[in-house]
């Protein structure tokens, strides 16, 4: 890979369009997971830690995307998670719980429907470095998603190692007994000319579930695949010279469909194939203007501390990030896209409290989810 990649790291928004965790504690984890949830209608993605899921409840759910389960008679599924970059510097695992965090920032941009991750790290040998990201789900092409960020080490040079795929163990999780249910059957997982690739269908829904990403790192001094119990990573080695970042962009297509018996992986190949042909700041530029468009409608200004401002679009946010637009065969959940509460269904809370807000800002989605109801 050489030396620079294209990527655009965009300026955060003003306060009054963003909301921070500014420190890490661990039992805040999974609830800071739930409020960085990035979602597009069709795709929702928890806001856990690329580089250490293993610390919250990390979730990747499609809208309409149901299977059987014990008990609920039917949930929404959690289905594989592209949301995985292992970091490793000498070896050295990049993990908060284990390393001394000095510098530690997340922040929702809704204003651009962005999620940034900033952290400084002391790792066991003393080395300090500086890791950055950003995340989106496209609100425009709903297939597409973006992970890309920057690792600079501060005071060492050495090997730094990025692996980046698809992992297929995150089980649904029935929260009071704790029992862990596989919905998904794999029927492929692989690597091709594209990057990885996992495909699968829902149990017994039949439901075909597919994920594809693609990792580019800058500075790359060899490649190779690395394969687990029903995941897949692209790893690559890269040369780390101090003061200077090396910078790695993953891409993402993904998709459900909801009708048995039909196939999501071409759907997925050809929507990465087009997002890495558009690029990370094409993809960006689009994002952002599809946000500013839906801002203009919906935006709702008050007086007061920038917090307050932040906190009213931020609700804003989400109601708008669950949007299915036209899409006529789903609903929203009282949980959204953000997680497995509720089992993923829908009451009478999406006429009661939803349906108001997408009057006035959303009326062509008012109109779709009362002809979901009736049908």
């Amino acid at each position: 890979m050489g030396s620079q990649l294209p990527l655009t790291f965009p300026v955060l928004s003003a306060p009054a369009w963003c909301v921070t965790a500014d420190a890490f504690r661990r039992e805040r984890v999974a609830g800071e997971e739930t409020m960085f949830t990035l979602a597009n209608g069709h795709h929702g993605v928890r806001g856990a830690f690329e580089f250490a899921r293993h610390l919250g409840a990390p979730g990747s759910f499609f809208a309409g995307c149901y299977d059987r389960a014990p008990i609920c008679f039917e949930e929404l599924v959690n289905t594989p998670t592209w949301v995985d970059l292992t970091i490793q510097t000498d070896g050295l695992f990049l993990d908060p719980a284990g390393v001394e965090v000095q510098e530690y920032r997340r922040t929702l941009d809704v204003r651009q429907g962005l999620l940034h991750t900033a952290l400084t790290w002391v790792d066991a040998k003393g080395r300090r470095t500086r890791y950055e990201s950003f995340r989106l789900v496209h609100r425009q092409r709903r297939h597409w998603a973006l992970l890309w960020g920057r690792v600079t080490p501060e005071n060492w040079s050495g090997e730094l190692l990025l692996a980046g795929g698809i992992d297929a163990r995150i089980p649904n999780v029935q929260r009071q007994s704790q029992i862990r249910i596989q919905h998904l059957a794999m029927t492929r997982l692989a690597d091709d000319d594209l990057g990885v690739v996992y495909e699968g269908r829902t149990l017994p829904s039949k439901l075909p579930v597919a994920v594809r990403t693609h990792l580019a790192v800058s500075n790359g001094t060899g490649h190779h695949l690395r394969y687990g119990d029903q995941s897949l990573q692209e790893v690559w080695c890269a040369r780390a010279v101090k003061g200077r970042a090396v910078t790695f962009c993953k891409s993402v297509a993904a998709g459900a469909r909801l009708q048995a018996g039909t196939d999501a992986g071409p759907v997925a190949r050809r929507e990465l194939r087009a997002l890495l042909r558009a690029g990370q700041p094409r993809a960006l530029a689009a994002q952002q203007r599809a946000w500013q468009t839906r801002w203009k409608r919906a935006d709702v200004v008050i007086g007061g501390h920038a917090g307050d401002q932040a906190a009213v679009r931020f609700n804003i946010f989400h109601l708008l990030s669950l949007d299915p637009e036209e899409d006529l065969d789903v609903s929203i959940g009282a949980k959204g896209l953000h997680g497995e509460g509720y089992r993923g269904h829908f009451f009478w809370d999406t006429e009661i409290f939803l349906l108001p807000f997408y009057l006035a800002a959303r009326p062509a989605t008012a109109r779709n989810l009362l002809l979901y109801r009736c049908r």
